[in-house]
Order: C-alpha cells, then structure tokens, then sequence
C-alpha cells in the first residue's frame, strides 16, 4: 500500500473507531480477518494481509454470516483474542 491510501485508510477508520471495544474476532482464512467492534449497522472491519492484496476496509454482515465463514482458530487468533479482549480502541494513526 501507499502512503496516499494508507492516510485514507487511517482518516476512515479514525472518524469510527476510536472509542470502540475490540469484540470478536474472526478467522476468515489464514491471511483474512474480520474483527467486530460494535459499530452501527452490522459493520465489521475486515483485514487481509494477503501479499497480493492487502486491504483493510469496513464490511457489512450478518454475524451468523461470518461465523459460518469463519475457519478454525489459529494460534495467531487466539494470541489476539487474549490480547484484545475488551480494549478500547484509543486513536487511530499511520
């Protein structure tokens, strides 16, 4: 990603995150994750990591939805349940 789309990203996710508390976490694949944060309207933000397409984006679901997608829990997902559980998003930055 460049730096112009990562201050976009940062300026998004600033206008709705902070303040907001880490909730569940999905495991969509081994590069892929959805995390929910309690936001209005059944937003969740999706993460994926994938060397060919990094993105980071607000998604709306169903949550049934994305605990049907949701594949087993990786070591990588359970470290950041137990790290996450009920923090509060503080600020956002690049």
């Amino acid at each position: 990603m460049n730096e112009p789309t990562l201050e976009k990203i940062a300026a998004e996710l600033s206008a709705c995150l902070p303040g907001q508390r880490f909730g569940k976490i999905f495991s969509i694949s081994k590069t892929r994750l959805t995390i929910d944060f309690r936001l209005p309207a059944g937003q969740y933000l999706f993460i994926s990591v994938q060397p060919v397409s990094p993105r980071v984006y607000l998604i709306k679901r169903k949550l049934k939805e994305l605990e049907k997608l949701s594949s087993g829990q990786s070591s990588f997902v359970s470290f950041l349940r137990k790290r996450l559980a009920n923090a509060v998003v503080e600020k956002i930055s690049k």
